[in-house]
């Protein structure tokens, strides 16, 4: 017998709009389709974006379903993810003939809620989009299902233990640089106890659905009109009530006063028996950057990079992963010195990085050449500028703008024509005034990760 008839295979590629020259992708904002009454009365807001020069039949939506109930602790952030695995196994076989019609979905847990994406052909995004929202409003896993995913879930927590030395190191910052973060041993203790039940997800679903504020980006070969039913479809099927736009806040970056000498020392010790490597990482951190300040640090980091591998791993072999560059901690960035060792303990590393500071301020940077500055910048400058060649590659940074609200759709054009104005004297006194020994704005953060090899005090 014949299969039955596949619902998600297109019946138009019709394109609405021929290819746009003119526009640039990497350069193009999307515009609100809904006012600000609407968007407040709904609890949806709507973005949207044509092909521009990718004129496919193809779309990408993506939606944030903004809630606060996602992960205010690791109660929540557990039970959200375990939702999430829930329902992707139980959509995985009915809805396994969308894949085959050219068209591809997800749903991932966020600190802001719950993120959704459906793409390929333009013309079924529509009809998968409510079938997903439907099925979510509908969730009801079973028992055998949960019993399977819970144990793979916690699996995948205990090897979080496993991690090389550095990870933890970095992992550990994080931490200490993020409001309300979850470490993964308070998400495990929850996730072995008695109250991680089944009955505890559905209730939790159950919370996650009760109100929401629906934010979706529409891209490509789809009208406006279409991307809004999309997202009152969301909303109506999940059966959410409206809630306010700023109801569901994303974790931010702590403030670190400026201490010229100070450090936020932390201390983890690594539990593997046959563990040979420490890491360690010195942060240096410099808060959410200015555009002049975060175009100063991209190329500072391209200047340091090459000398801290030439200093601490090839002269010095102090360990085989020896890496400096810009580290991105919410919104916040810094300069971090990342090394894993099995010669030297963490206090000696990190005396070594500050001593390789000191002498890449007074070598390498001081000594940089002009020829050698513009190419630093070129490079840099060259990659911001970059465009993208297809439309999901175009899609990603905007959807982060979205998702972060910060909505700077120029912002990688705006730090290129930065990086270019950048002048040797500008960056030895943003290294000066930030990274430096003593520096008014140093904000150091240094992690050290033990091993049996190297044990904490020895």
């Amino acid at each position: 017998s014949l299969p039955p008839p596949n619902n998600f295979v297109p019946e138009s590629l019709e394109l609405l709009h021929p290819a746009d020259p003119s526009a640039i992708a990497g350069a193009r904002a999307p515009t609100k389709v809904l006012d600000a009454d609407a968007e407040a009365a709904e609890g949806v807001r709507v973005w949207h974006l044509p092909c521009g020069p990718f004129a496919t039949p193809r779309a990408v939506v993506q939606a944030m379903l903004r809630t606060p109930a996602a992960a205010r602790d690791a109660r929540t952030l557990v039970l959200s993810q375990l939702v999430v695995e829930l329902y992707i196994d139980a959509t995985a076989a009915p809805l396994s003939a969308a894949p085959e019609a050219g068209l591809s979905y997800s749903l991932g847990a966020h600190p802001g809620g719950l993120m959704m994406q459906v793409s390929g052909f333009s013309d079924k995004i529509p009809l998968l989009a409510r079938d997903l929202a439907r099925r979510l409003g509908a969730f009801a896993p079973e028992q055998s299902r949960y019993e399977v995913l819970h144990e793979q879930f916690l699996r995948a927590l205990r090897n979080r233990k496993q991690e090389r030395p550095l990870w933890h190191a970095q992992y550990a910052v994080s931490g200490h640089l993020t409001d309300d973060f979850v470490h993964y041993d308070d998400a495990l203790a929850f996730a072995a106890s008695d109250e991680c039940t089944l009955a505890a997800v559905v209730e939790h679903a159950a919370e996650l659905k009760a109100a929401l504020f629906v934010e979706v980006l529409a891209m490509g070969n789809i009208a406006p009109s279409d991307a809004v039913d999309v997202a009152r479809a969301l909303k109506s099927e999940i059966g959410a009530a409206a809630l306010a736009a700023d109801a569901a806040p994303l974790p931010a970056s702590v403030e670190i006063a400026p201490s010229a000498e100070g450090c936020v020392p932390l201390r983890i010790e690594k539990m593997i028996d046959d563990e040979k490597n420490v890491g360690i990482e010195l942060h240096l951190h410099l808060g959410e950057p200015t555009v002049a300040e975060e175009a100063r640090l991209l190329v500072l980091s391209q200047v340091a990079s090459k000398d801290a591998f030439n200093v601490l791993r090839t002269q010095k072999q102090l360990g085989y992963v020896v890496q400096c560059g810009t580290r991105s901690i919410a919104r916040a960035r810094g300069l971090s010195v990342l090394v894993q060792s099995a010669v030297a303990s963490p206090p000696e590393l990190e005396a070594e990085a500050e001593g390789w500071l000191a002498s890449f301020r007074s070598g390498a940077l001081a000594d940089l050449s002009d020829d050698d500055l513009a190419q630093y910048v070129s490079a840099v400058a060259t990659n911001l500028e970059e465009r993208p060649k297809t439309l999901f590659q175009e899609n990603g940074p905007v959807w982060t703008e979205v998702v972060e609200g910060t909505h700077r759709w120029q912002y990688k054009a705006e730090l290129a024509a930065a990086v270019r104005s950048l002048t040797k004297a500008e960056l030895l006194d943003f290294f000066d005034a930030h990274f430096a020994f003593g520096a008014p704005l140093r904000r150091k953060v240094s992690s050290h990760c033990y091993s049996p090899a190297f044990p904490k005090g020895e």
